[in-house]
């Protein structure tokens, strides 16, 4: 089938005209070759609806034009999805730009304001729902300051952070901040109708309580091995750079730790330094180069952090 349409290539449209209103942001914006039982694909951006007309002018063996009437509604709300769809086509041909002519602050400021405003994955965002009481992408520090409402500080003020959650050390136990002992506590047992992120911190080997939505949890120490957790890189997709998360352990040795960065065949391509490597939480950026320093090529790559005690391993997608 697919070699039946490219050998019959209907039509080699080299330019659009509109006609009864003014379009702008045309996507994707080379000549396409139309061929047998594909359709063909345009978004932008239009001032005004009404009755209008599209002009497609190519090549069939000889120069051609092709007259469509069609009607464009002033504003349409029932269809959210295309505005979406312009975005990503835009972000596609922003990040050619990029990687043609070298990063420019103001195209990588473009795919920034376009990847929050419609939630895609691009080479300066991951998808998320922008939420602005979050604080996205904070600083993060050894030490917190705790609530001056959490009396049950008093024993303890030894802080830390896992996974983005701060806990203090009371008995023994790591307490969210966030828990309230008006709350109650559900016994952490791995079932399928508890919360999955439950089972990373049970990874810790820590008696915890740890709050999940309006809920709080009790994880006792012995419910898993202790093992550090080998967060998903973000942004997934990059272009540029990425970032890698680690929760590690109070009692996990971390002398002889290790985060390499592999390819599909299984070879070395970057040893990441893990110097300043803690309990708690860690990030580690890689700039999709390798140890000599070269610019690597887009593909799948497998990072891997292994240690005396353990190895766990991901995998990440780099698009030029």
């Amino acid at each position: 089938s697919l070699f039946s349409e490219l050998t019959h290539p209907v039509f080699l449209a080299t330019s659009t005209v509109f006609s009864g209103t003014q379009v702008t942001d045309l996507f994707p914006r080379e000549a396409e070759v139309l061929l047998q039982g594909r359709e063909f694909f345009l978004v932008g951006r239009y001032q005004a609806g009404g009755d209008l007309g599209l002009r497609l002018e190519g090549m069939v063996g000889e120069p051609q034009a092709l007259d469509f009437p069609f009607e464009l509604v002033q504003e349409d709300t029932g269809q959210p999805l295309i505005p979406r769809l312009w975005a990503h086509e835009k972000v596609k041909a922003l990040e050619a730009l990029v990687d043609r002519f070298g990063p420019n602050e103001e195209l990588l400021d473009d795919i920034l304001q376009l990847g929050l405003e419609h939630r895609l994955v691009t080479s300066r965002t991951s998808l998320f729902a922008p939420d602005e009481s979050v604080v996205v992408n904070p600083d993060i520090e050894d030490e917190v300051q705790l609530p001056d409402a959490a009396t049950a500080v008093e024993e303890s003020e030894t802080a830390i952070v896992w996974m983005g959650k701060e806990f203090y050390l009371k008995s023994e136990v790591w307490v969210d901040v966030e828990y309230d002992p008006h709350m109650g506590l559900t016994s952490y047992d791995g079932g399928p109708e508890q919360p999955y992120e439950l089972h990373d911190y049970a990874s810790f080997g820590q008696d915890m309580i740890v709050v999940v939505g309006d809920a709080a949890y009790r994880i006792d120490k012995g419910s898993l091995p202790a093992t550090p957790v080998l967060g998903q890189n973000m942004p997934n997709p990059f272009n540029a750079t990425t970032v890698i998360r680690m929760q590690v352990p109070i009692q996990v040795q971390m002398a002889g730790m290790r985060l390499t960065v592999h390819n599909l065949l299984g070879q070395l391509v970057r040893e990441l330094s893990l110097d300043g490597l803690h309990a708690g939480e860690n990030r580690v950026v890689w700039d999709g180069r390798n140890d000599a320093g070269q610019t690597v090529a887009s593909g799948i790559y497998i990072y891997r952090l292994a240690g005396p005690q353990t190895a766990v391993s991901r995998r990440m997608l780099l698009l030029r």
